[in-house]
């Protein structure tokens, strides 16, 4: 005799009942759909629905980062395989409903959460190497903590970022910068294809000989213009154990060590193999410059490789430990403050391709220790070596003839009542570095504000990306605040005549 138990429908029955129950009639009334209607789509998810009132919606709609851009979605969906992500675009569709999608949510200006539908891909997040060809095919949601384990059992690595919560999609279509990109490049340079879903559920597969102009636009175009990201393929690299060191200054000394870094440690001087970032942080109470760096290759050639920088003052090597890449982030990130709980962050960034003097980083440096919240760092992720060597137009990712990118994350203490003396001294900071970029900043580090973010991220790289956004996007079903959209009629804004690249309007479709 045969049994057959669904349990997993008994258990979204009753999970209806349950917590459907909280959920206020208007909510519905607000999607245009009957509560009945939707306890139905539920049942063709094998992922599952969150609405407001239920257990944990607000942790459910809020970012990883908290930022001060509060967004309540009416509905978010946990989508676990790629058709539950169709299913999802077909009710938007049906119903007209904004739609925005979530990888990680990380994103410092508040775009992976709206007041629509939030498609959450957390749960897609397999990862599948290939050992012999050195390739990997990842899904949206996979955070770093976990990508790094895997591909450490097999002594490979893809370029990945300091937060290990951070999911791969949004990071890989902004750029994607790490410890290792002087020696591997950005995180998109390791791209191989993408398979994506477009607004209207058919699937496509970009690569470099078909549908080329969306594997253009996707590396550097940032995630939510053009389709769901379902699964990335990667080239993998070699590596091993590696040395991981932490070098720090008093900040007297700050100046000096930062133009040495600046002329010999950036786009020329230092080898690819030595990657680092320096962070401007307050520790114990001290205003202090840190040095947060790995060296692919043997511990003694690294301490070499610094040999200038350590003869700059005298800081102390507060970090040496041979390991694992995904085994050292705690020990050198561990000085430094962390994120406040409860503080919303706002972020200032741009790339800097001119040398600054030791007096330039001096008026810097000093301002800086007047910072008025304990939390606040500043951060420099060093360019050169191989994230120089590919050319500007060769992805949409245009930011690879500079120094450097420097960026300020800065929190606002809401628990103190008013946020105006932190938020004064965040935009000061930023006029501040503002007389030293080159009025480009990266894309994954967004300004929700600012009104030139066309050029800013993009540049003469817009027209092209604009092409790809209404070839694949023709509705601007996909937008948000900081999507790729025409110019405005008006405003004093930069506008690229840079024409677009491209111009083919076939699109190839998977058959599935």
């Amino acid at each position: 005799m045969a049994i057959h138990v669904n349990k997993r429908r008994e258990q979204k029955v009753a999970r209806i009942n349950n917590e459907w129950a909280n959920v206020h009639d208007s909510f519905f009334d607000e999607l245009h759909i009957s509560r009945e209607k939707l306890a139905e789509m539920e049942q063709q998810l094998l992922g599952q629905i969150v609405l407001p009132c239920m257990p944990g919606f607000n942790k459910d709609r809020q970012e990883a980062i908290l930022t001060p851009y509060s967004a309540f979605p009416l509905i978010i969906v946990y989508c676990e395989i790629i058709n539950d992500v169709r299913l999802c675009l077909q009710w938007a569709k049906e119903y007209d409903w904004w739609v925005t999608s979530r990888s990680g949510g990380h994103s410092f200006a508040g775009f992976s959460v709206n007041s629509g539908m939030v498609i959450d891909l957390s749960r897609m997040d397999h990862v599948c190497v290939d050992r012999e060809l050195k390739q990997a095919r990842v899904q949206p949601g996979t955070q770093f903590h976990k990508l790094d384990a895997v591909l450490q059992m097999y002594d490979l690595h893809l370029t990945s970022g300091t937060c290990p919560d951070v999911a791969v999609a949004g990071y890989m279509q902004g750029g994607g910068y790490g410890l290792m990109s002087r020696e591997f490049g950005m995180h998109l340079d390791s791209v191989i294809e993408v398979l994506m879903m477009l607004y209207d559920g058919r699937i496509v597969v970009a690569n470099e000989s078909q549908n080329a102009d969306l594997f253009w636009a996707v590396r550097g175009g940032t995630g939510g213009n053009f389709g769901i990201l379902l699964e990335t393929k990667y080239a993998l690299n070699p590596l091993g154990q590696i040395w991981g060191f932490c070098l720090q200054w008093p900040m007297a000394e700050a100046p000096q060590a930062l133009h040495e870094l600046q002329n010999n440690y950036m786009k020329t001087g230092a080898p690819k193999q030595l990657g680092y970032m320096a962070v401007w942080a307050i520790i114990k109470g001290t205003p202090t410059l840190l040095m947060i760096g790995v060296y692919n290759g043997q511990r003694e050639e690294g301490l070499q490789a610094i040999a200038s920088l350590r003869a700059c003052g005298a800081p102390k090597l507060q970090v040496d430990k041979v390991g694992k890449y995904g085994e050292l982030g705690e020990a050198l990130f561990g000085l430094l403050p962390g994120i406040p709980p409860g503080q919303p962050m706002i972020t200032r960034s741009g790339y800097i391709a001119d040398l600054l003097s030791v007096e330039d980083w001096q008026g810097l440096t000093e301002f800086f220790a007047t910072s008025v919240n304990p939390y606040n760092i500043v951060g420099i992720e060093a360019y050169g070596g191989a994230i120089n060597e590919v050319a500007a137009e060769a992805t949409a990712f245009i930011h690879r003839d500079v120094s450097m990118d420097m960026f300020m994350f800065g929190f606002l203490d809401k628990p103190q009542g008013s946020t105006e003396k932190d938020e004064a001294w965040i935009d000061a900071f930023g006029q501040r570095m503002a007389p030293y970029q080159n009025g480009h900043m990266y894309q994954n580090y967004p300004q929700r504000d600012h009104p030139d973010f066309r050029w800013m991220y993009w540049g003469d790289a817009f027209n092209s990306l604009l092409f790809v956004k209404q070839k694949y996007d023709p509705h601007d079903f996909f937008n948000f605040e900081q999507s790729i959209s025409p110019y405005p009629e008006e405003g004093d804004i930069h506008r690229s005549r840079v024409p677009s690249m491209f111009s083919d309007p076939e699109i190839v479709y998977e058959p599935y």
